[in-house]
C-alpha cells in the first residue's frame, strides 16, 4: 500500500511539472514579436525535450527491461541487435590452414613424390634384368639346337660346313652339359678324319664327357687314346685329368705317377703348377 501511494504522489508530481511548463510556454507566447518569433522557431521542441526526458530509451535500458527475451535470442543464435552471426564464420576461420601447415603439406608431397621415382626406378631395374636372363636363356637354348644337328650331318663335309666348325659345335654341347650328344658329335668327326688336327681335341673331349657323366673308368681309357696322336697338344692336358680320375676312383698311387709323369715330360706346361699341388696333397 505504502509503494501504491508513493507511485501515486509521484505521478502527481509529473503532473504538476508538467502543468507549470505548459503555464510558463503561455507565458512566453504572450511576449512581443521578436520572442514570439523565436519561441516559434522553437516550436518544434516537444514536452518531453524541455522536461529532459528522451522519447527513447538507450539500449541498455531495452536489455535491462528483457532480459529474458535476451536470453531466448542468444538460445537461437541472434544478437540482442538482431542481427544473427553468419553461419560456419568461426568453422571457417578454424578451418584456415597456416603458412606451416601448407609447408608441411608440401614436404609431405615431396617425399612420396621421390618414393615414388625410387620404386618406379627399382621396377624399371627389374626389368632389364629379367630381360637379359631372357635373352641369356634363348641364346642358350638355340644354341644345343643348332648343334646337336651336326653329328646327322657329318657323313657329308660339303653338307655340314668345315670341320672346325662341327667341332666347334661339339664343343658349345659339351659347355651345355649335353655330353652324350657331345660324345656322338667328336665320335662322327673322328670317323670322318682322324687324322685331322683337332682329332686329338675330339679324343680328349670325348674323355671329359665321360668324366662329366661320372663314368670314371670309360674317362680313363679314353683318356688314353689321346696319348696315339703324335705330338698331340692336349697330352699333358690327358695327364693331369688321368691322375684327377684316378683320385676319384681312390687310386691314390695311379694318380701320383700321372702328375709326376706330367712334370717329368712337359715342364713348361701350363697344367704343372696344379699338378704339383695335388702332390703336395698326396705326400
Amino acid at each position: 500500500m505504502q509503494i501504491l501511494g508513493m507511485q501515486k504522489l509521484m505521478g502527481i508530481g509529473k503532473l504538476g511539472v508538467i502543468v507549470l511548463s505548459a503555464s510558463l510556454l503561455l507565458a512566453l507566447n504572450s511576449c512581443g514579436g521578436g520572442k514570439k518569433e523565436k519561441v516559434a522557431d522553437e516550436g518544434d521542441v516537444s514536452i518531453d525535450q524541455l522536461l529532459g526526458i528522451e522519447s527513447e530509451k538507450k539500449p541498455e535500458e531495452k536489455k535491462k527491461q528483457n532480459p529474458q527475451e535476451d536470453e531466448v535470442l542468444k538460445l537461437l543464435g541472434i544478437s540482442s541487435e538482431g542481427q544473427k552471426p553468419a553461419e560456419g564464420e568461426a568453422t571457417a576461420a578454424k578451418a584456415q590452414p597456416t603458412p606451416a601447415d601448407v609447408e608441411q603439406l608440401r614436404a609431405e608431397v615431396q617425399k612420396l613424390e621421390n618414393e615414388l621415382k625410387e620404386k618406379e626406378k627399382l621396377i624399371q631395374d627389374l626389368r632389364n634384368d629379367l630381360s637379359e636372363k631372357e635373352q641369356r636363356l634363348e641364346q642358350l637354348q638355340s644354341q644345343p639346337t643348332t648343334a646337336s644337328r651336326t653329328p646327322t650331318l657329318s657323313s657329308s663335309a660339303a653338307a655340314s660346313g668345315s670341320f672346325r666348325d662341327r667341332y666347334r659345335a661339339a664343343l658349345a654341347l659339351y659347355n651345355a652339359h649335353k655330353y652324350r650328344e657331345a660324345i656322338d658329335a667328336f665320335s662322327a668327326l673322328l670317323a670322318e678324319d682322324p687324322n685331322n688336327s683337332l682329332s686329338d681335341n675330339c679324343q680328349y673331349w670325348i674323355g671329359e664327357c665321360y668324366y662329366g657323366l661320372g663314368n670314371y673308368s670309360q674317362a680313363i681309357a679314353e683318356f688314353e687314346k689321346v696319348f696315339a696322336y703324335t705330338n698331340s697338344n692336349k697330352a699333358d692336358a690327358a695327364l693331369l685329368k688321368l691322375g684327377i680320375t684316378y683320385l676319384r676312383l681312390g687310386d691314390r698311387d695311379s694318380a701320383k705317377t700321372q702328375f709326376q709323369q706330367l712334370i717329368a715330360t712337359y715342364p713348361k706346361s701350363e697344367y704343372v703348377a696344379k699338378a704339383q699341388s695335388y702332390l703336395n696333397r698326396l705326400q
